[in-house]
């Protein structure tokens, strides 16, 4: 941590003179985001050094599931389309051979959980809408798993799908993402009424460095972690079993340079598979 704060104070100074992008390129890739985590450790509230440890055990076999290289079907197989977050892309991505699929939720006005991503809140629902209960009936049917992404309010809308699971063995095919610390005892206290499937924690909304929150993460007992793609590069702590996922991977130029990397799993698209990795491809 000195050499990071050593390495602001002569940096800060010259800002002006230095892109804002090459700033960020230098923090992530040389000093892997120390920059940015002394300033939001000093002028924010996050830490994820002090999280709960999950007493009960986890089961992780949706890992197994998600094959190799490790793939989630991202929104459902069909993200920025317009078939993304519906039952049809849940099909197609099933048909594919996809066992572990993510979508977006969102918990409407009327108390229905709607696959969905927001902003702004859904449209009324039509007939044959995705909805978390028809699309978990489809996962269960086909022995598959749902990785939750929920846009609404997270506390309100996972008590909320915890209430609505239809059985045990329904929950052991729900993976939760926590997003923020707090996150974290929000899941111990669900996992203690439902046998949920182990979480993930994401970076998506961290401020800090992504190797404070994979530390954080591990040490609490959760084994899967996912970051923005944009992100991979400021990650130097060593995984050591932890599953590490990025997102988005909609290509094969963006597929090459992750699996470049190492053994990283990805949310990716029904039908992206671009085979063997091209070497000394980059982030």
């Amino acid at each position: 941590m000195a050499a990071v704060i050593c390495a602001a104070l002569v940096i800060i100074p010259s800002v002006r003179a230095v892109p804002l992008n090459g700033l960020r390129w230098l923090d992530s890739h040389v000093l892997h985001e120390g920059l940015k985590d002394t300033w939001y450790r000093l002028f924010s509230q996050e830490s994820w050094s002090s999280l709960p440890v999950l007493q009960l055990p986890l089961d992780y076999t949706w890992l197994q599931a998600a094959g190799t290289p490790r793939r989630i079907g991202h929104a459902l197989g069909a993200s920025e389309s317009a078939q993304a977050n519906t039952l049809g892309a849940a099909d197609a991505a099933l048909a594919s051979g996809l066992r572990v699929l993510e979508v977006d939720l969102w918990l409407d006005d009327q108390g229905e959980i709607r696959c969905h991503h927001g902003p702004p809140a859904p449209p009324p629902m039509l007939a044959g809408d995705c909805t978390f209960a028809t699309l978990l009936e489809r996962m269960v049917r086909a022995q598959a798993f749902l990785v939750l992404d929920i846009k609404s309010d997270f506390a309100t809308t996972g008590a909320r799908i915890v209430q609505a699971l239809p059985s045990d063995a329904a929950a052991q095919r729900v993976v939760f993402q926590l997003y923020e610390p707090t996150h974290v005892a929000l899941f111990q206290q669900w996992r203690q009424s439902r046998p949920l499937a182990g979480p993930m924690v994401t970076a998506y909304r961290a401020k800090r460095a992504v190797n404070h929150a994979l530390t954080g993460a591990r040490a609490a007992g959760i084994r899967a972690y996912t970051l923005p793609v944009e992100r991979l590069p400021a990650l130097s702590e060593p995984p050591l079993g932890m599953a590490v996922f990025v997102h988005p991977v909609h290509d094969c130029a963006t597929w090459q340079a992750v699996q470049a990397v190492g053994e990283v799993g990805m949310f990716a698209l029904t039908g992206l598979n671009c085979g063997q990795t091209r070497a000394g491809a980059s982030l």
